[in-house]
């Protein structure tokens, strides 16, 4: 291609062009200057504050905070217009109309990855991430919008390390439509990580080239997201959260007395209160419960939660050569529950910290420093300038072809406007062709070169992801619509007597209910296997202790004797069925 000749370049059309054709992710507005409006629709509401940038630190002029009732909650407006009319009367109320403003979208909406490309244009490049986003994102492949941001060359020549976003677009449409229609003049669209990346770029909080994570606790979910220095590595969205840990109170077993029910007032005050109770607070009581009790019933879901952080702490490490997290930093409305941070730090073996985003990103303003802890992360999202990722620009169709990109950047009078067309027209178009031509060439034999050394590790990967996805489809069968299996055997202990040992317990097949209604899903049975020691009273007293006491368990019902048969050591060998109810 070096031998065709290229016509003259016009000067003013080079300069047309150099702008049609910048980076990827880079340029734009930059919303971190002066006063911005930061706007985070959550799920359990809208937090809105007014900050001016001074320096690095950030100024809270003013706050608003508003809790939206769940759809199913009794009285509770629909969520959609119940969200638009709130943000609509703060917007109208504090005369922020027309105002700067930058929106966090959802982190379920949003997945961040890391990868490496080969060097190419634009919208080729654009092309090759759609296509490698379909293989981990949840919703549809004609859904997905993407925008990424270069980090920096890779070990391998020709070739660059990228953060991708892949974003959900009518998802982050409807939260661009949402902050329009409230009046305010939309800048950036970012996601949860990113927000969090700010802070630790602006407070330095890994300046000391530690490997940190960061857990933002909110009301259903989790975010965690790993970062060294500033450098987000690695970013999850958990399905625990505060709630979760509500949940878990609703129903408490004490043994030999009745299970224990609480509204969700009632559990919530009591998370508050006392948290996870640990070492003295264990031998006290609340209510009537004793805390040792309500630590049990805590228990599965931070095992859990511990289980999900260990599983993206070892693919960190696998990922990035054994560098291992040395701190964690605790945020959000979960990181306050009582003991939540010793714990962690009891089973991670590292220091965890609790992150006041209020006290450590904002400065003095006029809005009272009460107000900033209810804000979480978004008084952060005015720190950028969002030179890099902005969803706001996924939500645009990426341009075809030179001609397109050239249209889209040129925004200026009609004169002229058609003084460049006049140049254009004298071999600008001719040049045009020929350089987007032999760019794309270039940009094929790129990535088919590197299609081909990466042909192992590419098969590799496949079979990793295979093995990933037939794991989740058995985590999937084994959640679905079961008990906690931890918790149903920590009962069973409490009710098994010290005359009968359990050796044995099987899930049965599922059966249909006949009396049932047509279309009911089938009940789940479970096979229990024991023996009565030969020292026991009579073997009929033993076990019908132990199918009442069975019979009074949140997890259990229809509990039959299938056996029960002598054997030829003393022992008496008994066979129960029973029907799970599921998670109680």
């Amino acid at each position: 291609m070096s031998d065709v000749p290229q016509p003259r370049r016009p000067a003013l059309l080079r300069r047309l062009l150099l702008a049609a054709t910048r980076p990827l992710g880079v340029g734009g507005s930059q919303p971190g200057r002066g006063e911005v409006v930061t706007v985070d629709v959550g799920g359990s509401g809208i937090r809105l504050a007014r900050v001016r940038r001074a320096g690095e630190q950030l100024e809270l002029l003013d706050s608003f905070a508003i809790r939206i009732p769940p759809p199913d909650q009794e009285g509770a407006p629909p969520r959609g217009p119940a969200v638009e009319a709130a943000l609509r009367e703060a917007v109208r109320a504090r005369r922020l109309r027309g105002k700067p403003a930058v929106g966090l979208v959802p982190g379920l909406d949003v997945v961040l990855r890391r990868t490496t490309m080969p060097d190419m244009t634009g919208a080729d490049l654009l092309s090759a991430l759609s296509l490698e986003a379909q293989k981990y994102v949840s919703f549809p492949a004609d859904h997905i919008a993407i925008d990424a941001e270069r980090l920096g060359p890779a070990p391998e020549p020709g070739h660059s390390e990228l953060l991708v976003a892949a974003c959900d677009r009518p998802r982050v449409a409807e939260v661009h439509r949402l902050l329009t229609q409230a009046g305010l003049k939309v800048l950036a669209l970012t996601a949860p990580p990113l927000a969090f990346r700010s802070v630790m770029r602006h407070t330095r909080l890994g300046e000391d080239g530690e490997v940190t994570a960061l857990f933002d606790i909110g009301l259903h979910t989790t975010t965690l997201c790993i970062f060294k220095r500033d450098e987000l590595r690695f970013s999850r969205e958990l399905s625990i959260g505060s709630q979760t840990l509500t949940e878990a109170l609703r129903t408490i077993i004490v043994p030999g007395q009745p299970t224990v029910q609480l509204s969700q007032e009632e559990a919530e005050r009591l998370k508050l209160e006392h948290g996870i109770p640990m070492g003295e607070d264990e031998k006290r009581q609340a209510g009537g419960i004793p805390l040792a009790h309500v630590a049990i019933m805590l228990r599965p879901t931070l095992e859990r939660l511990v289980r999900e952080i260990w599983s993206s702490f070892d693919y960190c490490n696998e990922e990035f050569f054994g560098e291992s997290v040395q701190r964690v930093f605790l945020a959000g409305r979960g990181a306050q529950l009582r003991n939540l941070g010793p714990y962690l730090e009891g089973v991670l073996k590292v220091p965890v910290t609790v992150l006041d985003v209020g006290r450590d990103v904002l400065s003095a303003g006029r809005a009272p420093q009460a107000a900033a802890g209810e804000l979480g992360f978004a008084p952060a999202l005015a720190l950028e300038d969002f030179s890099g990722i902005n969803l706001l620009r996924a939500l645009e169709p990426p341009p075809s072809g030179a001609r397109e990109r050239l249209a889209a950047v040129v925004t200026v009078p009609r004169l002229v406007t058609a003084a460049a067309l006049v140049l254009a027209l004298d071999g600008g178009l001719t040049w045009l062709h020929h350089a987007e031509a032999e760019s794309r060439v270039r940009a094929l034999a790129r990535a088919r070169a590197a299609a081909v050394v990466h042909q192992p590790e590419l098969q590799a990967l496949e079979a990793r992801m295979q093995a990933l996805r037939a794991h989740q489809t058995l985590l999937a069968r084994l959640s679905d619509g079961r008990p906690e299996w931890p918790l149903l055997l920590k009962d069973l202990s409490l009710r098994i007597g010290p005359a009968v040992r359990l050796s044995e317990l099987s899930p049965d097949e599922a059966r249909p209910d006949p009396a049932a209604p047509a279309g009911t899903p089938a009940q789940r049975l479970v096979v229990l296997r024991a023996s009565l020691q030969p020292a026991a009273g009579r073997p009929e007293e033993e076990i019908a202790a132990t199918l009442r006491a069975l019979m009074a368990s949140p997890f259990f019902k229809e509990v039959r004797l299938v056996e029960l048969t002598p054997a030829s050591d003393g022992r008496t060998q008994a066979v129960i069925s029973c029907t799970l109810r599921g998670t109680p």
